[in-house]
């Protein structure tokens, strides 16, 4: 049996049902799902979850996945906190704290998941080079629709 948490809330709360989980970096694998459930689901069963979770809302509701691996309609995108999100459906929550990161493009949503998770914990050297490719076509395509450039050297000094 799986502990329970209580956690107080001052801010907004998602269905983990309503949440698309779409194009993450980091790879599920052992040393993440052990973080999860031997550090993670105690912490917020003890104390209850100290930083909400990132979601984008996207302007048109789009078919993707939630958490649970279930097709679903949506216009909540997960940007960071795919762990805690994990912890709380293993928890047994319906719902979680977020805040709203808005007018996100695809290459900012990559940039703050990149960030989160290279401070954080360190991502394997796979998943940092697939982020910073994302990144970097993101911001390419994003400057040649306003006629500027993007190199490399702009990728690194951003990230």
């Amino acid at each position: 049996m799986k502990p329970q948490s209580t956690h107080s809330v001052s801010g907004h709360m998602a269905k983990l049902s309503d949440i698309l989980v779409i194009d993450r970096l980091r790879e599920d694998n052992a040393e993440t799902k052990a973080y999860i459930e031997g550090e993670l689901i105690p912490s917020i069963a003890e104390v209850g979850l100290i930083q909400p979770i990132v979601l984008a809302k996207l302007e048109t509701p789009i078919s993707g996945q939630n958490i649970y691996g279930e097709d679903t309609l949506s216009s909540l995108r997960l940007v960071a906190g795919w762990s805690r999100l994990t912890a709380f459906m293993y928890l047994k929550h319906t719902e979680i704290p977020y805040v709203f990161r808005e007018e996100l493009s695809v290459a900012d949503l990559h940039v703050i998941e990149v960030e989160e998770n290279i401070r954080r914990k360190a991502m394997s050297w796979q998943s940092q080079c697939i982020g910073i490719y994302k990144v970097h076509n993101a911001r390419e395509l994003k400057a040649a629709k306003r006629h500027e450039r993007w190199g490399q050297r702009a990728t690194g000094a951003l990230l």
